[in-house]
């Protein structure tokens, strides 16, 4: 274990490891923070302890799921093009089903409505959406050079916990 956790931080630990209900888990943090005044630098130590390793935990299994999301979608194109080219050949043969031990391969008609082939330069306007979004630069730019606007306001600055 990176730090050594006190025995209230392991309580913590195993029930966030559990994946116990909130409440429970809200209660326990509660319990241990209840009194921060008088053990404030070791309560807070052993709080941040942690966080820090529930987030080393966290960017561990992330790099893990990236590497594996990555090896699959390698497997997947791959199966992808060997099925493409399979696909290929038969319709170069001519084939439109083959039976084998193991498989029934048949090149079949997509289904759906037809694709709709579009030269984009040549629609005219009347048939083209427009979409509006709002200007949130200009908005911005307005309030603050203190004019008001009846549909914006400039809303409150948040806080957040920085540890080093």
């Amino acid at each position: 274990m990176l730090y050594q956790l006190t025995e209230d931080i392991k309580n913590i630990k195993a029930l966030i490891e559990e994946d116990d209900s909130h409440e429970s888990l809200d209660k326990s943090v509660d319990d241990y923070l209840a009194d921060l005044g008088e053990a404030l630098q070791s309560k807070v130590e052993g709080y941040v302890m942690l966080i820090r390793e529930l987030k080393s935990k966290a960017d561990a299994r992330s790099a893990e799921a990236s590497r594996l999301k990555e090896s699959s979608d390698l497997m997947h194109n791959a199966a992808m093009r060997l099925q493409n080219r399979l696909k290929e050949r038969l319709e170069e043969c001519g084939e439109k089903t083959v039976q084998t031990n193991l498989f029934n391969v048949r090149v079949c008609a997509n289904g759906g409505k037809l694709p709709l082939e579009l030269l984009e330069d040549d629609v005219p306007h009347d048939f083209k959406e427009a979409s509006w979004k709002p200007d949130t630069g200009k908005i911005r730019q307005i309030l603050e050079s203190g004019a008001a606007l009846p549909f914006a306001r400039l809303g409150e600055r948040k806080t957040h916990l920085r540890i080093k």
